[in-house]
């Protein structure tokens, strides 16, 4: 599992972030990670890895519970639902998902508003910093050992 810990992006710049932002940044971050995820289990490489048994790792989407009272209770749940992923949802969301909650799209294989949303983050407008490459640029090199292809032992 590779976990996420989705509302703390939210709640790390709750007193920073413009209002249009709230309960949005964790959301953004997340689609981001399910982005490269997505990108990685299209390449050739893991798809080498695949054709010889290989497993992929799941996404975990963790703290999805709602801290923000005035935000909706299942926000990340309704938000983050993806093939693929786990949700470690508190008892207290499952059962407001259960009472009045609707699961609606998928995450998007290409991170959807993501970037748009990040580049409107606090640390991003004031810095300028930029996204980090898309997970192709930082694959390795074909002749380090992580970039070969596997094979069986016969």
């Amino acid at each position: 599992m590779a976990s996420v810990f989705v509302s703390r992006w939210d709640s790390a710049v709750a007193s920073k972030a413009p209002a249009e932002l709230n309960g949005r940044l964790g959301i953004a971050m997340a689609k981001r990670t399910y982005k490269a995820y997505r990108d990685l289990l299209a390449s050739d490489r893991w798809l080498r890895l695949l054709n010889v048994g290989a497993r992929s790792q799941r996404l975990l989407w963790a703290s999805t519970g709602t801290k923000d009272p005035k935000a909706s209770d299942v926000l990340y749940v309704k938000s983050l639902a993806a093939p693929h992923s786990v949700n470690t949802m508190p008892e207290k969301t499952l059962l407001a998902l259960a009472d009045h909650g609707e699961i609606g799209a998928m995450l998007p294989h290409d991170g959807g508003d993501a970037e748009e949303i990040l580049a409107a983050s606090p640390r991003q407008a004031s810095t300028g910093t930029r996204s980090p490459p898309s997970s192709s640029a930082t694959a390795p090199p074909p002749s380090s050992p992580r970039g070969r292809s596997c094979s069986r032992a016969s």
